[in-house]
C-alpha cells in the first residue's frame, strides 16, 4: 500500500505546501480545501513537486463530513495550516490512530505532533527559482552575469575595498571615464582617444588614486581595459558592487544558492499582460530567500518600498527584503534608516563593508540575530 500524505492546501503559504511532501517519504499527496483556491497557485505547487518527485498529487474541495473518505490505513496527516479544516483532519487522525505531523516554521523542520520530535531526516532544499515559482513569478533572464575569471574577481574586490568610505568617489570616477568613452568605438577593449580626453582622464584626482588597480592602462592616445569583463562593468557602474557582493556570498560557502541581477516576470489571471521587475541579488539558505537591492551611494524611500513589494509579491513568510549600500546610511540618512526598520527592510551599509562583516550581516539575517543600529 502506498503511503499517503493528507494536508490542507495553504493558499497564503505555497512554500509550506511543497516542503513537507518533498521532505518525507510518501507516494501520494492529497490537498484538501474548503473554499475555492487559486488555480495558479495549485499549478505552481504541482510544478515544483513534479520537478523533484514522482508523486500522485490530488487537489480536492471538500465539506467537513467528506474528509474521512480520504483516510486510509497508511495515511500521514499534516496539520501545519492554521485552518478549520486542519482541526477536522486532526480529529480524523486521532480517531483512526494515524501519524500527525506539522511543519515548525521557526525551527524549519517537520515534527510529530504528539511529542514534537523531528520527523524525517532533513528538510528538502529548494532552489531560488522554486521559491519564485511558488510565489507566482518566473526568472526569465539575468541582466548582468557575474564574472568568472579569478583575476577579475580579485580586481573587483580590491577596487571596492580600496575605495572604502569614499566609494561614492570611485563610482563617480567610473561614470566619468565611461562618459568620455561613449563617443568612441572600441576594438578588443581598446579605445583611441583625442588628446583632450586623455588629458582629462589622466589629470583626474581619482585616476591618480586608482591607477594602481590596473583596470585599464593608457599609452599615448590608446586606452585599453585589462579584459572584456572590466570594460563591461565600467559600462554599468553598479555591477562592481553587485559582483563584489555576489562573489563574497558565494565564496562564503554558507548559502545554498546565490543569484545576481535577475529579471522576474509575474503573471496573474486578472492581468492581460505579465509584469516584470529586476532584483539585484537573490540569496537562499534553508529555503529562506532574501530579496536584495544593491545601491552604490544613495537610498531613497522609494527604494525601500520597491524591495518590500518585491518580497511581498514573490516571497513568503520566510523571505525577507534587504537594502545593501556601500555608504553610511544610519548616520548620513537616519530618517531613511528608521523607515527601513519600520518596513522590516534589513540594512547592510558601509560600516559592514569596512569592518569586513558584510557576509556576517547576511548570515545574521538568516539566523535571526540581526539587530538594527540605534540612531
Amino acid at each position: 500500500m502506498s503511503k499517503r500524505l493528507l494536508k490542507t492546501f495553504e493558499e497564503d503559504n505555497n512554500l509550506n505546501n511543497v516542503l513537507v511532501p518533498l521532505s518525507i517519504d510518501v507516494d501520494e499527496v492529497i490537498y484538501l480545501y474548503h473554499h475555492d483556491v487559486s488555480q495558479r497557485k495549485i499549478n505552481n505547487c504541482s510544478k515544483v513537486l513534479n520537478k523533484y518527485k514522482k508523486l500522485k498529487v490530488l487537489y480536492k474541495k471538500v465539506k467537513e463530513e467528506e474528509v474521512e473518505k480520504y483516510i486510509t490505513e497508511d495515511t500521514v496527516v499534516d496539520i501545519s495550516a492554521s485552518k478549520y479544516l486542519s482541526i477536522v483532519l486532526y480529529e480524523e487522525a486521532i480517531k483512526n490512530d494515524l501519524k500527525v505531523i506539522y511543519y515548525d516554521e521557526e525551527e524549519r523542520v517537520v515534527k510529530e505532533y504528539n511529542n514534537h520530535k523531528v520527523y524525517g531526516d532533513k528538510m528538502f532544499s529548494l532552489k531560488i527559482e522554486d521559491i519564485v515559482t511558488l510565489g507566482g513569478g518566473r526568472i526569465i533572464s539575468m541582466m548582468h552575469k557575474p564574472v568568472q575569471d579569478r583575476r577579475t574577481i580579485d580586481m573587483i574586490y580590491k577596487a571596492v575595498d580600496q575605495a572604502g568610505s569614499q566609494y561614492n568617489l570611485f563610482t563617480a570616477y567610473v561614470s566619468r571615464v565611461n562618459s568620455f568613452l561613449a563617443d568612441y568605438e572600441n576594438d578588443r577593449n581598446s579605445y583611441h582617444l583625442s588628446d583632450n580626453v586623455v588629458r582629462k582622464i589622466v589629470t583626474d584626482e581619482q585616476y591618480i588614486r586608482y591607477k594602481d588597480l590596473n583596470l585599464f592602462e593608457i599609452n599615448g592616445n590608446d586606452l585599453k581595459f585589462v579584459n572584456g569583463d572590466i570594460r563591461r562593468i565600467f559600462m554599468v557602474t553598479g555591477a562592481f558592487l553587485e559582483n563584489y557582493i555576489y562573489h563574497k556570498l558565494s565564496e562564503s560557502n554558507y548559502f545554498d544558492d546565490v543569484m545576481m541581477s535577475s529579471t522576474i516576470e509575474f503573471n496573474d489571471e486578472k492581468w492581460k499582460y505579465p509584469v516584470s521587475c529586476e532584483i539585484d541579488c537573490l540569496v537562499l539558505k534553508d529555503n529562506n530567500l532574501l530579496f536584495v537591492s544593491i545601491k552604490s551611494n544613495k537610498v531613497e524611500k522609494d527604494d525601500l518600498n520597491e524591495i518590500k513589494v518585491h518580497n511581498v509579491v514573490f516571497g513568503n513568510r520566510q523571505s525577507s527584503p534587504v537594502i545593501c549600500i556601500n555608504s553610511d546610511l544610519s548616520n548620513k540618512k537616519p530618517s531613511i534608516y528608521a523607515k527601513a526598520e519600520e518596513l522590516g527592510v534589513y540594512v547592510i551599509d558601509s560600516s559592514s563593508f569596512q569592518r569586513g562583516e558584510m557576509v556576517d550581516k547576511f548570515i545574521s539575517i538568516m539566523e535571526g540575530t540581526y539587530e538594527y543600529e540605534k540612531i
